[in-house]
């Protein structure tokens, strides 16, 4: 059996893979937006921005539900299928962003090393 700090790097760089794969694909379109939780109900969410348990204190989001693109999610629930079988799993903190958010965290945190630019934005503003 693997080291879990192996696993778990190896589950960063897969998610990494699917994030840049998922916005090559739908540049120029929306992406279809999945439930987590309707793809691999074995992925634990915890959506730190639906609570005020975050770095701004303050609750951001309405709903603490993991919204990802579908190919990001799909990839995502093959990883946890794979975890699962070695008694392993994935937790999310954070999945889709709104960009009405994104400005929101930009005007507490302004700094490039902690939050996108809203102008540019990021992978969650993709879902990816």
């Amino acid at each position: 059996m693997k080291n879990p700090p192996q696993i778990r790097r190896f589950s960063l760089a897969l998610l990494a893979a699917a994030c840049l794969f998922s916005h090559s694909l739908f540049a120029a379109e929306e992406p279809r937006l999945l439930n987590i939780k309707d793809v691999a109900p074995g992925i634990v969410v915890d959506m730190r921005y639906a609570t005020a348990d975050n770095f701004t204190g303050k609750v951001l989001y309405p709903a603490a539900e993991c919204l990802l693109c579908e190919p990001a999610a799909r990839r995502l629930a093959n990883v946890q299928l794979k975890l699962q079988a070695r008694g392993l799993g994935l937790k999310v903190w954070d999945c889709y962003r709104p960009v009405s958010v994104q400005k929101k965290l930009w005007d507490i945190m302004p700094d490039p090393r902690y939050v996108a630019d809203p102008k540019s934005g990021s992978r969650h503003n993709r879902g990816a």
